[in-house]
């Protein structure tokens, strides 16, 4: 599954030592958020450290908010 990463915008205040992402409103699909969390680790990882925050709305309307749910609790390597 292709995934479209913005821009990054710097912003040194919020996370000095790494990168600073978010993601928000999966809504229970499971298969495109974890496409995007691949992607995601593939650019933090070229870049350093980082700190990911979830901004909510993981489950509901969906067809798998079970699966969304479980890609959020796996801890970070």
């Amino acid at each position: 599954m292709d995934v479209l990463v913005s821009e990054w915008i710097n912003a040194p205040e919020l996370q000095p030592e790494g990168r600073e992402d978010a993601i928000g409103d999966v809504h229970g699909f499971a298969r495109p958020f974890e496409a995007i969390l691949r992607a995601m680790g593939e650019s933090a990882g070229k870049a350093g450290q980082g700190h990911l925050t979830f901004l909510g709305d993981l489950i509901d309307k969906g067809p798998d908010p079970a699966g969304a749910l479980k890609l959020a609790a796996i801890p970070a390597e």
